[in-house]
């Protein structure tokens, strides 16, 4: 029998809940504009939204066709996202902000050579959705490989997928589940998006229906790989009160502002979690001028710390 579990979500003093067999909701980053200090860097923004349950709000970011004689065409390394709306904001003369909607997403992943495509479907309410495409020039095609495992209909920690490059080593990395809203509530929240070594990209979800993961990576051929990982133990990364954020950087071990990718792909993780106690990915999305990864997720239940770390591909 499926599990139900029960997210909590603050709004304006009091409590919402949310029955369902894995809730979800995400919170957003303001806007920025395309990066300009690095001539071969670029970022393109990419935004859409949902307002009723099960509505399924899909963004995709592209790369622009213009190429530099000297650099070639841009190519899309890595992205990241954000969901607005879904957390309880910040006010100056009171108490927070409540949310407006719950989301979660389900699915992160490149398109061809120069797009990337992130979907979130509507649990509640309204929510919007940001995906953050890093662009470079001067860098190789991409290939790419994906895995797929099934999910159990019973809850519980896993399955992960990995999915290994056949050529080439890692410079990014992805994944996809089915739209999880279903009339028994909502299956498959992915609870892992990280690399695996230099060649490999590895996803994981909290399971509760039988459906399906699929992790991707994509590859090219580079030098040695670096992967850059978050300390979990620091204050922030690790909570215990249902309805609070964790988060995670890689700030403290910040790759080198130079490489033939970067910004290379980042992901998230985490430790400590049970069937009932876990976090949901709020954001994940680069930190700096690609020198470093920022993660954020909402704990789910009390009682049991969880920490949430970031994740980077250096190189």
């Amino acid at each position: 029998m499926n599990a139900v579990v029960t997210l909590s979500i603050r709004k304006a003093g009091s409590l919402v809940l949310f029955a369902l067999l894995i809730a979800a909701g995400v919170h957003g980053a303001p806007p920025a504009q395309a990066q300009k200090k690095n001539p071969r860097l670029k970022v393109v923004k990419a935004f859409t939204s949902a307002n009723s349950p099960g509505a399924v709000a899909t963004a995709t970011a592209t790369c622009p066709k213009t190429t530099r004689r000297d650099l070639g065409p841009w190519r899309a390394i890595s992205a990241g996202f954000d969901l607005g709306g879904v957390v309880p904001g910040f006010s100056n003369n009171g108490p927070p902000l409540p949310p407006s909607g719950s989301a979660v997403v389900y699915e992160s992943r490149k398109v061809g050579q120069r797009s990337w495509r992130v979907s979130a479907q509507d649990l509640s309410g309204s929510f919007t959705l940001k995906v953050s495409l890093y662009c470079q020039n001067g860098v190789p095609k991409t290939n790419h490989a994906g895995t797929t495992v099934s999910t159990p209909g019973s809850s519980q920690l896993g399955p992960s997928a990995v999915a290994k490059c056949r050529s080439g080593r890692t410079v990014s990395g992805g994944f996809s589940t089915p739209p999880p809203f279903t009339p028994a509530g909502t299956a498959n929240l992915v609870i892992a998006s990280m690399p695996s070594g230099q060649k490999a990209w590895k996803a994981q979800v909290l399971s509760s229906q039988a459906s399906s993961l699929t992790s991707y990576v994509y590859c090219a051929k580079r030098g040695r790989v670096r992967v850059v990982h978050s300390f979990a133990g620091e204050p922030s990364s690790r909570v215990t009160q249902d309805g609070t954020e964790a988060f995670g950087n890689t700030a403290g071990k910040p790759c080198p502002a130079k490489g033939r990718f970067l910004p290379g792909g980042g992901g998230f993780s985490e430790e400590g979690l049970t069937t009932t106690q876990y976090l949901i990915p709020v954001g994940s999305h680069q930190q700096g001028s690609g020198t470093g990864w920022h993660t954020d997720g909402l704990k789910v239940g009390s009682g049991v710390p969880v920490a949430l770390r970031a994740h980077l591909v250096c190189g």
